[in-house]
């Protein structure tokens, strides 16, 4: 009862949202067995998988079995919001959808047997539950890239999807990159007096600072004035960055 997903989310509400009836019926066939009223799973399970499992009308007995009804009944035990999002949810972005055909880079990559492929396969899998960075780069410098986008684990999850479920963070980097999806932002030469954005983390809107000396492009970080506030100058990191084009 206290097992969770990476969402939070309990065994009873994942059968609910998954749509699985014959999961459903074994942890109602179990919760009934466990308790001879509700105080016990008022007391033991989360507000919204009680709520869940005292549906009027969820299950109903049949003799000594616990038959499910349409798993329609869950999805209004819950709200039209919390609905819509059990039955739609966010889809995630696949590897293989940003492959270039005409890599040339991709092309000279020497042909590798089925039994290397297996091998490479694994250790990239392993890489990026790991977050392993290293690991995975040494397979990504082998195999082409039309091959490894398309790489599954058992559960259907390719490289680029699982390191966004596992929070490999420096793995997803390293995958994203090789893609194209995302790339390097180019260095600007900022002026004296010029003005600013300064995207602050935790912040929603960005901040507006005007930039109190010339700054190369080698240099990491920019003396600024914030137009807010009376904050003496201070430096940030260029990468929080950006020129205000009017």
């Amino acid at each position: 009862e206290d097992w969770r997903d990476y969402a939070g989310r309990t065994l009873v509400r994942c059968a609910a949202d998954l749509r699985a009836p014959t999961a459903q019926v074994v942890l109602a066939d179990r919760a009934k067995a466990k308790r001879n009223s509700g105080a016990f799973l008022r007391q033991h399970t989360p507000p919204r998988e009680a709520a869940l499992l005292s549906t009027p009308g969820a299950f109903s007995n049949a003799g000594s079995e616990v038959q499910l009804k349409s798993p329609d009944v869950f999805t209004a035990a819950m709200s039209p919001k919390e609905g819509r999002r059990a039955s739609a949810p966010a889809p995630l972005v696949k590897a293989a959808d940003f492959v270039v055909d005409d890599d040339k880079e991709d092309e000279e990559k020497p042909e590798i047997s089925e039994t290397e492929v297996e091998k490479l396969k694994a250790q990239a899998l392993r890489a990026v539950v790991q977050d392993d960075c290293p690991s995975l780069a040494e397979v990504l410098k082998l195999v082409r890239r039309s091959v490894w986008s398309r790489w599954e684990n058992k559960a259907g999850k390719d490289l680029l999807t699982l390191s966004q479920e596992r929070g490999s963070s420096m793995a997803y980097s390293m995958l994203a990159k090789s893609l194209g999806m995302v790339k390097e932002v180019k260095r600007e030469f900022y002026e004296e007096r010029q003005t600013v954005w300064v995207f602050v983390n935790g912040d929603i809107q960005p901040r507006r600072a005007t930039v109190m000396e010339d700054t190369p492009e080698e240099c990491d970080d920019v003396l600024l004035e914030f137009w807010d506030g009376n904050d003496p100058p201070e430096r940030v990191e260029r990468c929080l960055i950006r020129a205000m084009w009017s």
